[in-house]
This record gives structure tokens, sequence and C-alpha cells, in this order.
């Protein structure tokens, strides 16, 4: 889900207009390393091994006295190579709740709007380039990766595949 200046109060773009801000056009020199600033990155795996899941069933029944019938299943699944998205940019963890429920202040300061220090400075990229910002986007730029909105990986069995 693309970014929005608001929070997600409006889509970043309409069915009518799916490219608001027009589609990165190549220019005569290309900014090298710059050319996919602000721009989601994903990599899969290129030795993906194909998913499959094996699922058994054993069950027991038996008539009891008096009409009834008692009835024991066990039923089992085990699936192996499923592929799992991994966001390898994510909010420190200082910054999150640590508690098992809800916690609507994190919540709040998390989505709170907060001055952009990076506005302007990312081409073609509006909902970055604003002089507000939500506080977790900023938070996104202690990250590894603080260029890119999104740094995501394949992963499988808890190893990361690169």
């Amino acid at each position: 889900m693309a970014v929005t200046n608001n929070n997600f109060l409006t889509p970043p773009s309409t069915l009518s207009n799916p490219f608001p801000n027009g589609i990165q056009p190549l220019g005569a020199t290309t900014p090298g390393l710059g050319t996919f600033l602000g721009q989601n990155i994903a990599f899969f795996n290129p030795e993906v091994r194909n998913p499959y899941s094996i699922r058994w069933n054993f069950g027991i029944e038996r008539q009891l006295p008096g009409d009834m019938v008692l009835q024991v299943v066990y039923i089992g699944n085990h699936s192996v190579h499923l592929p799992v998205t991994t966001n390898l940019n994510g909010i420190p963890q200082q910054y999150l709740a640590t508690g098992w429920v809800r916690n609507q202040n994190v919540i709040n300061t998390l989505s709170s709007t907060v001055a952009n220090p990076f506005a302007g400075l990312l081409p073609g990229s509006t909902s970055l380039n604003g002089s507000t910002v939500a506080l977790s986007q900023l938070l996104l730029a202690l990250s590894p990766v603080p260029q890119q909105r999104s740094h995501r990986a394949v992963q499988r069995s808890r190893q990361l595949l690169l």
C-alpha cells in the first residue's frame, strides 16, 4: 500500500488516475544509484523450490449404549517451502508496543504527523517529499536501506534467501 501525506485518509491514487505522479521517465543522463530512490524494492529467491503440503487424518468411531456414538479424529497438515514475505525496513523495536493488548497510545504516536526532514530530496515521490510525514515512515529512515520505502525479501524456513 502506498503511503499518503494524511495517514491513509485519502487514497494515493484512484482507478481514474492510477499514476497521479506520472511514470518516472528515463532522462538523457541516468541518476545512477539514485534511479529508484523513494521507490519500493522487492526481490525473490532465484533458487525457489516448489511448496507442497502433506495432509493426513485418522479417526475411530464407536457406538455406545443408549444410541450414542463416540468419534475421535486426528487431522494433520505439514507444509514445506512456503514463501514468506519479510519487510527488511522495520520500525525499531524500542518504538513498538511490548504488551499483549492493543496500545492505542503507541498507535497514535506512530501515526501522528511530524515535520519531514527529507522533504524534497527524493525524485518523483510526493508521499515522501511532503513537508509532513507520519512518524512511522520517518522511523523507517533508521533502517538499513532508508532511501527506499519498502525493502522486502521472500524467505523460507526462517533463513534469508539472498
